[in-house]
């Protein structure tokens, strides 16, 4: 679920609600941490939330968004009771109904339902911003001063804030600080997802972290990762983030050191990143280097015709390339390569690969093969007539992504199943999965979905 911007607070005994560009976030007073849930029908994830209030003399509460007007009910879901768009600034309650404000309309809740008020009303607005002084601290993550717009307390010290950019930050009286401990990924984009120590990293214009635990995010503002990431790897120790401009940076809780063309890479640009158990594989336009991860000598992998290559993969004893036409198999450790064109895997595009217990299963336009490097063998594993737009193997399941939805099948192509809108996903059309610790993310023009098992 992604979030980029926090609108505005509102606060109940127990939680504070936070309405972003992207749904609404929890921010739980007694466990003073944020709380996850996953459901669109609990958080109005793909909406973009103005303003949350509450009617005190029905004790509902409302949220004003880009689709319509939404009541919370009884088992704390969320239900549509109005559509017309109210972009809510003001507010002020009267014995029978809520008025709302906007920058020029006015209108009145009452009984369930939204009218346009026709004229003015002389009422006692109020802001659906809290007003208070915030000292202006330049806070160390985002290296910004910070412009207040609106609070609630979380405990008897510490206020949670929303910046005039739209940042979550805690404020700790106490300590005179700012710390950005937010509860979503603030990001222009997110291109892709990756697992690392039992968390979730996300990169895109930044890189930002889910931390399993306390369910919080944690914001990595660095100047020379700044909309500057391609692809991230990882071996479960080490993130290798691949970049535009700076080659490959190693990063152990912090960035400890990187590799570029003075020392011996190909370019500063690598569009892909792969980690084996001995060699780093990164792919430029001009080639892929080959990096010794116990030395960190660079050498150039010979003999690949390096255009267009799609995808790279780290399997026993070498590597996979994708392309456009052919799949191209080194074995580093016999010295030798093989490649292998798209017809033999009954098809004339390929377009994904994974690998998996010494099986390359490779998507195309029409369906999915797999091969398997020890024998030669190539066998189909569905013929689903649609493009494959990605895919993974996980949890003894192949993952497929198509513009009709998430096909889920066993690895030999039997008990199929598609997931669409109708169980949750923003989009049925799937570009881009990624495989998680605990789970699969799944990527479409909206944002994430994520099943998890």
């Amino acid at each position: 679920m992604r979030k980029k911007s926090v609108n505005a607070l509102f606060s109940t005994e127990d939680k504070i609600f936070c309405a972003t560009d992207n749904g609404i976030i929890f921010y739980d007073k007694n466990k003073e941490q944020f709380i996850s849930y996953t459901e669109p029908d609990e958080n109005l994830a793909g909406r973009e939330i103005y303003a949350i209030l509450k009617f005190e003399k029905t004790g509902f509460i409302y949220a004003f968004t880009n689709r319509g007007v939404f009541q919370q009910t009884a088992d704390k879901k969320w239900q549509k009771i109005e559509n017309k768009i109210i972009k809510v600034k003001w507010f002020y309650e009267s014995s029978n109904a809520l008025y709302l404000k906007t920058d020029n309309e006015i209108f009145f809740l009452k009984n369930e339902k939204v009218e346009r008020l026709r004229g003015l009303i002389d009422a006692d607005w109020h802001s659906i911003h809290k007003k208070k002084w915030f000292p202006a601290t330049k806070n160390v993550y985002l290296n910004e001063p910070i412009s207040v717009i609106d609070y609630e307390p979380i405990t008897a010290v510490d206020d949670l804030v929303v910046t005039k950019k739209g940042y979550l930050l805690i404020y700790r009286r106490a300590q005179n600080r700012f710390e950005y401990s937010c509860g979503s990924v603030f990001d222009k984009k997110i291109d892709g997802i990756s697992s690392y120590k039992k968390d979730i990293w996300f990169w895109g214009t930044h890189l930002s972290r889910f931390m399993s635990e306390g369910a919080r995010y944690v914001f990595y503002d660095d100047a020379r990762l700044d909309n500057n990431i391609n692809d991230i790897a990882s071996d479960g120790k080490t993130l290798f983030i691949a970049t535009k401009n700076n080659g490959i940076f190693f990063w152990d809780d912090y960035i400890r050191s990187n590799l570029m063309m003075k020392n011996g890479l190909l370019s500063n640009d690598i569009k892909h990143i792969a980690v084996g158990k001995r060699y780093i594989y990164a792919v430029s336009k001009y080639g892929v280097s080959l990096i010794n991860r116990y030395s960190n000598r660079v050498k150039t992998l010979k003999g690949l015709d390096y255009f267009n290559i799609k995808d790279v993969l780290a399997v026993k004893n070498g590597a996979v390339f994708l392309k456009k036409d052919e799949i191209v198999i080194y074995d580093m450790k016999q010295k030798k390569k093989k490649s292998i064109g798209s017809n033999a895997f009954y098809s004339e595009i390929l377009t994904s690969i994974d690998y998996k217990d010494g099986k390359i299963y490779v998507g195309s336009n029409v369906g999915i093969t797999k091969y398997d490097i020890e024998t030669d063998e190539i066998t189909i594993v569905s013929t689903l007539n649609k493009r494959v737009n990605d895919l993974k193997v996980a949890d003894g399941h192949i993952y497929v992504a198509t513009k009709e939805g998430l096909v889920v099948m066993n690895l030999n192509g039997d008990n199929e199943h598609t997931y669409g809108k109708w169980d949750g996903l923003f989009s049925n059309c799937i570009k881009k999965i990624y495989t998680l610790n605990n789970g699969i993310a799944v990527k479409n023009g909206k944002g994430f979905s994520f099943l998890l098992w």
